[in-house]
């Protein structure tokens, strides 16, 4: 039996992740797991923004694993 082989990867949007994801599906990879991972303001962030850091958070970025056999 071949091993599995995993990857995964990051997306900025949920549009990127469906057109990369059915390319993937035709080369035999499957979706494992998904979440969603909101990245930390960062102190140099906080310096740039000052008082309008609530107001531009961070955007999420959608982490995808996938395996193939």
């Amino acid at each position: 039996m071949a091993p599995k082989t995993t990857m995964v990867r990051e997306y900025d949007d949920r549009k990127a992740f469906e057109k990369d994801a059915n390319k993937l599906a035709r080369d035999g990879w499957s979706v494992v797991t998904q979440s969603e991972r909101t990245q930390r303001s960062g102190c140099a962030r906080l310096l740039m923004l000052g008082i309008f850091t609530p107001l531009f958070p961070p955007k999420p970025v959608l982490v995808v694993s996938y395996t193939r056999v």
